[in-house]
Parts: structure tokens; C-alpha cells; sequence
């Protein structure tokens, strides 16, 4: 299932249960599992959409009203509609306008912005080095490369219409952080990698939203992930803590490029 990456709140439970991790904790996470899949797909591929049949998944599309209607796999042993589903995602780069869904491998996947991102050069990791003892000990898990994460999360937490959901993804970004410290290294390579595949405004509105949104304790990237980790985490972080612990990563990172 080499198309398929595990994106979204799952993806930064994933870091922080890595082997490598800098401390494993517990990470804010919600009952929807996004998944991100190529716009194509090569020729023979398994088709996903069957394979969710076979495993008694079903679709259901959620807000017919809106226009594309939202498409959600769940499992049957659930009621409609459940807590706990699937949504595909797929990547978007035309004209302002409408959200779109484009058919992929047999599901149905929304096509938004940025998204490519998730799929450019993705980790391969082994479920049995996450030290999960529910999980299988004999299987993978795709993700995105953490700072691929990071920069997905700067481009498109402008574009989030909630404040709520903004305050999550502030709280996922410092939990990221906080988990890879010991690749920041790498991931500034990544960083510098990424510059040369991806348009430079997308690296430098990156830049420009963790700057702004982590430059002081009082900004909404600290208020809002020790508030949202007050819940999660015993003892919380401060914003202070969260902003110390951004300024140094941003720097080490190249997301701060300022003197």
C-alpha cells in the first residue's frame, strides 16, 4: 500500500512513539483517522477501495448538501454515522474555488491544498519499534517525514475557518517539535531539500506563519497548545515552556531565519 500516509493527528501520535523519540507522551488525538493518497496511482496497484470492502468498511457521505459532499469509510459494526472513520485526502493545486473530490483507487478523496507534501519521500516505519502493545507486532505505517508535517501544518493552519481547530494544530506542531528534537539536524536538511521540490513561497510562508505565531509567550501558537494540552498532558506546559522550547527548535530548524 505503498500510496497511502497516515496524516493528521494519528501521524504525531506516530512521531512520539517512535524509537528515536525524544520523550514518548501522550498526544492529542481525535476519532477521525485522515489519510493522504496520491492523485494517481501506477497501473496494477492494489485498489484500496476494494480492500475496505473486504474488510467490511462502507462509505458514508456526510453533508450531502455541500457541494462535493464529504465521503467517510467506517466499519460496519459501527452506527451511522460513527465516531471513529477514514477520510481520504488528495492533493489540490488548481484555481480558488470550490472543494473538489477526485475518485482514487476505488475511494473517494478530497482534494486539498498542500497536500503533496505528505507524500513527498514519506517514512516507512515498523509498527513493532512504536512500543504499542496493541499493536500488531508485524506490519508498517506510512507517515509523512516530520518537517514535510511541520510545513503542511504552517501552509494550512491560516486556512482553518475554526479557532479551535487552529489551537489543535498549534498543540500538534509543538508536539512534533518536542518529539524529534533528536533529528532537528536532519531536519533542517529536509527543510533545505524541500526548498528545491516545492514552490520557494511555500518555505517562506512557512517561515513567516512559526515566526509570527511562536514569537512571544502571549502568542496564539503557546496560549493555545498549553491550553489544549492542559487536557493531555500532567504536568501541562506553560506558554512560556511551549515558547522557549519553539524559539530554539525554529532556529535549530531554519523555520527562524532572523538574527
Amino acid at each position: 500500500m505503498h500510496e497511502l500516509v497516515l496524516v493528521g493527528g494519528w501521524a504525531a501520535w506516530v512521531y512520539a512513539n517512535m524509537a528515536n523519540a525524544a520523550r514518548r507522551q501522550p498526544v492529542l488525538l481525535t476519532h477521525d483517522i485522515d489519510i493522504a493518497v496520491a492523485s494517481s496511482v501506477a497501473s496494477g496497484a492494489t485498489n484500496v477501495g476494494e480492500l475496505l470492502r473486504q474488510a467490511d468498511f462502507v462509505d458514508v457521505i456526510v453533508g450531502p448538501e455541500s457541494k462535493p459532499p464529504v465521503t467517510r469509510y467506517q466499519h460496519v459494526r459501527h452506527p451511522v454515522p460513527a465516531t471513529t472513520y477514514c477520510e481520504f485526502l488528495t492533493d489540490y493545486s488548481g484555481p480558488p474555488g470550490r472543494p473538489q473530490t477526485r475518485v482514487v483507487s476505488g475511494i473517494v478523496a478530497q482534494k486539498l491544498r498542500f497536500m503533496s507534501l505528505a507524500l513527498i519521500k514519506p517514512m516507512t516505519i515498523q509498527l513493532a519499534t512504536l512500543g504499542v502493545p496493541d499493536l500488531p507486532r508485524h506490519g508498517i505505517v506510512r507517515v509523512p517525514h516530520p518537517m514535510n508535517y511541520i510545513v503542511h501544518k504552517l501552509l494550512t493552519v491560516p486556512r482553518r475557518a475554526r479557532a479551535s481547530d487552529q489551537a489543535k494544530d498549534h498543540a500538534y506542531l509543538y508536539q512534533v517539535v518536542l518529539a524529534t528534537h533528536p533529528g532537528w539536524q536532519e531536519m533542517r536538511e529536509r527543510l533545505e531539500h524541500l526548498a528545491s521540490v516545492v514552490p520557494t513561497r511555500w518555505i517562506d510562508r512557512a517561515q513567516h506563519e512559526f515566526a509570527q505565531r511562536f514569537c512571544m509567550p502571549h502568542s496564539s501558537g503557546p496560549s493555545d497548545a498549553a491550553a489544549v494540552l492542559a487536557s493531555v498532558l500532567n504536568p501541562a506546559p506553560t506558554p512560556e515552556s511551549v515558547q522557549r522550547v519553539m524559539n530554539r527548535a525554529g532556529r535549530e530548524l531554519g523555520l527562524i531565519t532572523n538574527a
